[in-house]
């Protein structure tokens, strides 16, 4: 198992905004190089919440960018949005919102998977691991 160096600030932005969402950018490395990892996805990242289940938050989108704009070469960085969920207690049936101006903790997790090969099957096992924790301010929309 390998160590993953993992930094996380938000992405939230007055001009660019992602409604019903909470932005981060997380950048994710190796502790043993610093080499970007590459070719992450979803199932790579966990997040956490101070609040749990009141807030219910989910990943909903994960995407890596490039160095340069157009060059193809993948950074390591990449951008994170967080759905709030229904919570638990006193639903009203209606979507929930991020509060504006409201200070919101996370932590981030990132796995880096292999593939084995178990009673013939083959499965998932995570063998890199890092995290970070983050606090961001919702912009409100």
């Amino acid at each position: 198992m390998a160590c993953l160096l993992v930094a996380a600030v938000s992405n939230e932005s007055h001009a660019v905004d992602a409604v019903g969402r909470l932005l981060l950018f997380v950048s994710v490395s190796r502790a043993t190089d610093g080499q970007p990892v590459t070719g992450l996805g979803l199932d790579n990242f966990r997040i956490s919440s101070s609040v749990g289940s009141v807030l219910d938050p989910t990943l909903a989108v994960v995407s890596e960018v490039e160095w340069e704009p157009g060059t193809g070469e993948p950074s390591g960085c990449y951008r994170l949005s967080i759905d709030r969920g229904r919570s638990d207690l006193g639903s009203s049936g209606a979507d929930p919102a991020w509060i504006p101006g409201e200070s919101y903790a996370f932590g981030v997790q990132v796995r880096v998977f292999e593939t084995h090969t178990l009673d013939g099957q083959l499965v998932e096992v995570p063998v890199d691991f890092g995290q970070t924790v983050v606090q961001l301010i919702s912009l409100g929309t």
